[in-house]
């Protein structure tokens, strides 16, 4: 779905950005004393100790979401720390994360004249170009980093951002920036994730063919590459597309079988599958459990069927259709 798909890097979850604090180590930093060879206190400085404590603080506050507790515990280290680079990024991060973008720029853009065009800094940057709306130059720092990680040969970082880039450019209607990036991102770093976010896009833009056809022969070149809920998923997608519902349905019930995996995708793997097995003969082999299994998911259609229809931006319109044309209500 676009709008998890437009959730660009691994910055925008705070606990892991958070997790980048350096709390200082060495004797220097804490001022470490202690007489091994008789009992006594063990000294620190207590203004650097104080910082690192709110920064764990704040590591705590923002992986249970308490984005306001975070951004207090980080602004305080950074008074009795000024100018650590890396509460200030920290702290970026959280205003960014709180709605507060205007800060959080002035916070990266000074860090980036002091540090130059680091890819964590501008990718922070371009995350909050990204959820301000200003989509285009967000696209246009992240071709920045895509660059510096590839010029560096780190083309599954490189990759990574390529598929940023085809996500943004996909949803200003970009349609060949964005196959060009998503093409670019699935032969730097192959992985089933890239092969089913490609897939899917080519499903999106109604290419069902080069989709089914791209899937087939890259899974027979390394079927690795099939391990997974998102690659089956979008060649049901891609078979439905092309009028073969028994293919799909094939695919969707494969796509089942690697569901744990991602749970978020599952729930709609599992909606596609209600969709075509309703559209196929009663077979002999459906047992109770499947019919259970088919009224189980029905409130679970009707709720997908009744939200805007840009969160299916990426089914066959046919498919849509379908899930429009279902029937009654969920009290």
């Amino acid at each position: 779905m676009i709008s998890s798909a437009l959730r660009l890097f691994a910055v925008t979850s705070i606990s892991v950005s958070l997790l980048g604090c350096a709390i200082p180590r060495d004797q220097h930093t804490f001022n470490v004393r202690a007489d091994d060879s008789a009992e006594g206190e063990v000294f620190f400085s207590t203004e650097q100790l104080r910082s690192a404590g709110l920064v764990a603080e704040s590591i705590s506050y923002g992986a249970k979401g308490r984005l306001f507790d975070a951004e207090c515990r980080l602004r305080r280290a950074l008074v009795l720390n000024p100018g650590n680079d890396r509460i200030s990024f920290n702290l970026a991060v959280v205003l960014s994360q709180s709605g507060n973008y205007d800060e959080a720029l002035t916070l990266l853009q000074s860090l980036r004249a002091a540090q130059g065009d680091r890819p964590h800094i501008l990718l922070a940057v371009a995350d909050c170009k990204n959820a301000q709306g200003h989509r285009a130059e967000a696209r246009e720092v992240l071709k920045e980093v895509f660059g510096i990680y590839k010029s560096a040969g780190n083309y599954p970082q490189a990759a990574s951002v390529a598929r940023s880039i085809a996500n943004l450019a996909f949803a200003e209607g970009l349609e060949s920036e964005a196959l060009c990036y998503s093409f670019e991102g699935l032969t730097l770093a192959p992985s089933s994730q890239q092969l089913g976010a490609h897939a899917s896009l080519l499903v999106a833009m109604n290419l069902f063919q080069a989709a089914d056809t791209t899937l087939s022969r890259r899974i027979a070149e390394s079927p690795g590459l099939g391990a997974a809920v998102s690659v089956h998923y979008a060649w049901a997608l891609a078979k439905f597309g092309l009028g073969d519902t028994p293919g799909a349905l094939k695919q969707v019930e494969i796509a089942q079988d690697f569901a744990s995996e991602n749970p978020e995708l599952s729930g709609e793997v599992n909606i596609v599958w209600w969709l075509l097995k309703r559209q196929s003969p009663v077979s002999p082999d459906d047992s109770a459990t499947v019919v259970e299994k088919l009224d189980s998911l029905y409130p679970d259609v009707v709720r997908l069927r009744d939200k805007p229809t840009y969160a299916l931006v990426r089914w066959p319109v046919a498919l849509r259709e379908l899930l429009d044309s279902v029937q009654g209500s969920v009290e």
